[in-house]
């Protein structure tokens, strides 16, 4: 078994499926008061919050549990049990991973209805598996395994291997504008680039070893990505983000998007941009608030914490979707 992506020995553990944790019935909402707003930077402008109206969120949370908050309505669903969810472009579907992605070891790759509790198995993981996303099409998945990309079906039929070049690329993920082009991280040297063939295999300049969960804007010129370097903290085998940053794919326009610096803070892994391009949404601890946050992908440095109901902390923005510009461009005609 690898040693990658945060692996602290003292954890490298097993985890079985159970049938408890394979049963994915809906879990109850959880009740209680929306949690606490932390401090802003500033307050977010008048003009820039509609953008996030009709702006639909899945994530996953620190107890094992899937969830989609809509902006609009501000209604947080539970979804199930897993870890790490990311929707299909059709919004038809879920991809997710059941055991202990935590520490990466033996996590289970599944894909379902969003509408039903029939998951199809789509990897056995007998090691190591990162991250997964998929095609923008919706007709295929990447994901990592041990020590290579590979490319499957939505039920893991036709499983191919795009890249085998380095265990530590981990974290695969198409660009929307171009299905032609990869983004990857990896642990050891930064954010990288290939083909979806494997070809043409590179790092992005002005990335550094621990740069991690690369995100593609919608226009497909830009990646968001965690940095939590150049001296990396890891936790219970998790790499500890210290700031979130924007770069464009040839390496140039790195621009820092939010920074936490109180003891406690971090910013989570995954991470989607709203259909607009204007902000960055992930999961975070700020000023000791956990959250999840809209981030101005301008630089600015506003932000604003989303109203999810109280419960677990969560730990993973996997597809962010919207704004539904039909319901933004009547919000902005009221009175």
């Amino acid at each position: 078994m690898r040693s990658s992506f945060g692996f602290n020995p003292a954890l490298d553990q097993r985890v079985a499926c159970s049938a408890a944790v394979l049963g994915m019935c809906a879990l109850a909402a959880a009740g209680g008061a929306p949690l606490a707003r932390a401090e802003q930077v500033e307050p977010v402008a008048a003009a820039a919050a509609p953008s996030l109206t009709g702006v639909t969120v899945v994530y996953s949370r620190s107890d094992g549990t899937l969830w989609r908050y809509a902006v609009t309505d501000d209604v947080d669903e539970p979804l199930g049990a897993g870890r790490w969810p990311r929707l299909s472009p059709d919004g038809g579907r879920l991809m997710y991973l059941v055991g202990d992605p935590m520490v990466f070891g033996n996590a289970e790759l599944y894909t379902r209805p969003i509408t039903s509790t029939q998951a199809a198995h789509v990897f056995e993981n007998q090691d190591w598996t990162v991250g997964s996303n998929w095609t923008p099409d919706g007709q295929g998945i990447v994901f990592d395994y041990l020590c290579s990309l590979y490319r499957a079906a939505p039920d893991g039929a036709g499983l191919g291997t795009v890249s085998g070049a380095d265990c530590f690329d981990d974290a695969p993920a198409i660009n929307p504008a171009d299905p032609t082009q990869l983004a990857f991280h990896n642990t050891n040297h930064g954010i990288g680039l290939m083909s979806v063939t494997g070809a043409g295999r590179h790092l992005v300049p002005n990335t550094l070893a621990g740069d991690l969960w690369p995100t593609w804007s919608p226009d497909g010129q830009s990646l968001a990505f965690m940095r939590s370097g150049p001296t990396p903290t890891v936790v219970g085998g998790i790499y500890q983000g210290k700031s979130l940053q924007r770069i464009r794919a040839d390496g140039t326009g790195l621009t820092q998007l939010l920074a936490v610096t109180a003891a406690g803070d971090k910013i989570g892994y995954g991470g989607g941009w709203t259909g607009d391009g204007q902000w960055v949404i992930v999961a975070a601890t700020i000023n000791g608030v956990a959250g999840v946050y809209a981030v101005a992908a301008d630089g600015s440095g506003v932000y604003e914490q989303l109203g999810l109901s109280a419960g677990a902390s969560p730990d993973f923005v996997g597809t962010v979707t919207g704004p539904s510009w039909r319901i933004y461009l009547s919000a902005l005609a009221r009175p």
